[in-house]
C-alpha cells in the first residue's frame, strides 16, 4: 500500500491491529504486574516445547510471584491451523485471554473463542503429567491463565 502525506497509519486495518494488540497486552500487564516484576528472575520462565520443527510451534511457561499468575503461551508459526496438545503446569481450566487470530488484530477469529476454557487432561507431554489440546489458528499465539487468575 502506498502512503500519502497526511494519511495516518490508523487508515491501514492491519496497523490498526498492532496498536490494538500491544494495547491489550498493555493492558495484561497493568492487570498482573507480577508477569513483568519477575522478568529478571531465571526459575519464572519454562519451557514447554521448543524442539518440534515440523509441527512449527512453541510453548513456555511464565511465572508471577504467586501460583495462580502463570501464564502459558502457545504459538504456531505454521500456515495452517494446528492441534497442539502441550504440557500444562497444574490442573483445572485454563483460560484464553489473549488471540492473535483474533479480528481485533487483524486475524480472522471472532472474540467469542477469547475466555474459552480448556480443561488440562491427564496425559503427560512434554514432561508434564497434565497436558492441554489447542486448536491454534495460522500464524498465531495463545496466551492462558488458570482460570483462577
Amino acid at each position: 500500500a502506498v502512503r500519502y502525506p497526511g494519511q495516518k497509519a490508523t487508515e491501514f486495518p492491519l496497523h490498526e491491529g498492532v496498536r490494538n494488540l500491544v494495547r491489550d497486552l498493555n493492558g495484561l500487564y497493568r492487570k498482573h504486574p507480577s508477569w513483568s516484576a519477575c522478568d529478571h528472575f531465571r526459575d519464572k520462565f519454562r519451557w514447554i516445547s521448543c524442539d518440534d520443527p515440523q509441527s512449527r510451534s512453541i510453548s513456555f511457561l511464565r511465572f508471577g510471584e504467586m501460583p495462580g499468575d502463570a501464564l502459558l503461551v502457545a504459538c504456531n508459526f505454521s500456515g495452517e491451523a494446528r492441534d497442539i496438545r502441550t504440557g500444562c503446569p497444574s490442573s483445572g481450566n485454563w483460560r484464553l485471554i489473549l488471540s492473535s487470530a483474533d479480528c481485533r488484530y487483524g486475524g480472522e477469529e471472532h472474540d467469542q473463542q477469547l475466555s474459552e476454557l480448556f480443561v488440562s487432561e491427564t496425559i503427560e507431554c512434554n514432561g508434564f503429567p497434565l497436558s492441554l489440546q489447542l486448536n491454534i489458528p495460522a500464524y498465531s499465539v495463545f496466551v492462558l491463565t488458570p482460570e483462577s487468575a
